[in-house]
């Protein structure tokens, strides 16, 4: 009986211990709008420290209590924002911009002498910022001239790219740009003509680089989502602009290709895929940072090293701005080498590098891994403007060819293509197998087994086993090129969009 005594006592112990640790939440003011007007709101954004949970944390202006919050758990990272002058609901999920909102009736925040706190269930202050309009009676104040409606009082990083984590005036600044729900510089435009964007959505990968070529250098992108222009999308190597885009339309899972040394006046040209040309010597295969910005936001970044010992400060600068804009995530962020948070390949690498490119991943629809982290991305085969297919070389790898002439079609003959048509080379003793999946890899069609040898042309018509035609969406191509005298086997999958006209 004592044992169960005991062993009550241990796990209610362990309970209270494991509540009282996760309710030990820890929070900061890291930006205040405290002078908004019109159809826009005043609003407070926090970032959590410490996990923990929300329930009675308190927000006061001054002795006047702005907010109290409910029972939600937040994780180290999060971002929530009080929206004051609003009778909307508290919502407990995350936004699409990936942070929580929480609504206070009050009437907003007057830009002169303000202090702003935040108390945990306790009564305990957890951060508290002071902020006035002019110099007054506030000792720890942040003396502010004035603030207008669309700037923001904000947090400063440290030289670690960290909030600052104590409340003085030094720690603050005015920011002309509010960031609301995101770390610090890492703009959010409040920009009204981005509503009619049409390139709001567009999201590209920076997919594979050939920084060794004989011929010349050049880097592979994937959209990976959404239909758009390329016009305000620009090419960064460290801090320097290289290339600016064509105003060219790119569609959702379309590949396009930038080529470096190219002859003067040549022309970009598409055929399956969009061959884009720059002058530029090209790139240098070690230490390197690619990026892509839209409108000066960044959109995608590769990080690539070759392990030497050296790291430039040009690049350790760049690598943290990314790291902080979120577009480069590592693994295991090391402030005291930078370089560990690149892709690094071994030194038996460089040799062969030549011909050869660093290129992201893919996942099981043979889509590129949009992550930014080194393990997403290896070195392997060239697979210029194409899906990716990284292979050793073999007797098959020479021998064997397969060409989809088209990405995109539509069996409903509202379309240029209504069948997918593609080209293949079969090696002599040589078994050709073509099979399609959806996206969910249920096997949709058998197309084709076969021992003929030679280049041949083959079609979908988008229908499956049973005849049907199927439904929108994207599918897969499976094929596989199998030697009957050596025993070996290539493999490839390519994704395929079946659509249809609105």
């Amino acid at each position: 009986m004592k044992l169960y005594k005991k062993t009550f006592l241990f796990i209610s112990t362990s309970l209270f211990l494991i509540v009282s640790l996760f309710s030990n939440i820890k929070i900061l003011i890291t930006e205040i709008a405290p002078n908004e007007s019109g159809d826009k709101t005043d609003w407070i954004e926090f970032f959590v420290l410490e996990d923990g949970n929300l329930e009675n944390v308190e927000v006061y202006e001054g002795n006047a209590l702005l907010k109290t919050f409910g029972n939600i758990n937040l994780k180290k990272g999060d971002y929530f924002v009080l929206n004051l002058k609003s009778n909307e609901k508290d919502i407990f999920e995350k936004n699409q911009k990936g942070y929580y909102d929480f609504y206070s009736t009050d009437s907003g925040l007057v830009a002169t002498k303000n202090q702003i706190k935040i108390l945990d269930k306790e009564k305990n202050i957890l951060d508290q910022v002071f902020y006035e309009n002019k110099v007054g009676t506030y000792s720890d104040a942040f003396f502010l001239k004035n603030i207008k409606m669309g700037q923001s009082i904000s947090r400063k990083v440290n030289e670690n790219e960290f909030f600052n984590t104590n409340s003085s005036k030094n720690d603050f600044e005015i920011s002309e740009i509010q960031t609301k729900g995101f770390f610090n510089g890492k703009e959010e435009t409040n920009n009204e003509d981005d509503e009619n964007d049409e390139n709001l959505d567009l999201k590209i990968l920076i997919n594979e680089i050939s920084p060794d070529n004989e011929e010349a250098d050049w880097i592979e992108f994937f959209v990976s989502k959404g239909n758009g222009t390329l016009k305000d999308l620009s090419l960064y190597v460290g801090k320097t602009e290289i290339f600016k885009f064509p105003d060219a339309e790119v569609k959702e899972k379309e590949y396009f290709v930038l080529n470096f040394q190219a002859e003067e006046g040549k022309e970009n040209i598409k055929t399956s895929f969009w061959n884009f040309y720059s002058d530029n010597s090209g790139l240098v295969a070690t230490d390197s940072i690619i990026y892509i910005k839209y409108k000066n936001k960044f959109m995608d970044a590769i990080c690539y090293a070759d392990s030497d010992g050296f790291f430039s400060k040009s690049n350790k600068e760049v690598l943290l701005e990314l790291i902080k804009n979120e577009v480069w995530d590592p693994l295991k962020y090391d402030e005291n080498n930078l370089e560990k948070n690149c892709f690094i390949w071994k030194t038996d690498y460089t040799k062969t590098l030549k011909n050869k490119t660093i290129s992201r991943k893919q996942d099981s629809f043979g889509l590129p891994i949009d992550k930014n982290t080194p393990l997403n991305f290896e070195v392997g085969k060239a697979t210029k403007g194409e899906g990716k297919l990284v292979i050793e070389d073999t007797f098959l790898d020479k021998e064997a060819g397969i060409e989809f002439l088209q990405k995109t079609f539509s069996p409903y003959n509202d379309y240029k293509f209504n069948t997918i048509k593609i080209k293949y080379k079969n090696p002599k003793n040589t078994t050709l197998k073509i099979k399609i999946y959806d996206i969910r890899m249920r096997l949709i069609k058998n197309l084709i087994e076969t021992d003929e040898e030679g280049l041949n042309f083959l079609e979908w018509n988008g229908k499956g086993n049973d005849n049907s035609i199927m439904p929108v969406g994207i599918y897969i191509f499976y094929y596989e090129f199998i030697d009957k005298n050596r025993g070996e086997i290539l493999k490839g999958k390519k994704p395929i969009v079946l659509g249809k006209k609105l």
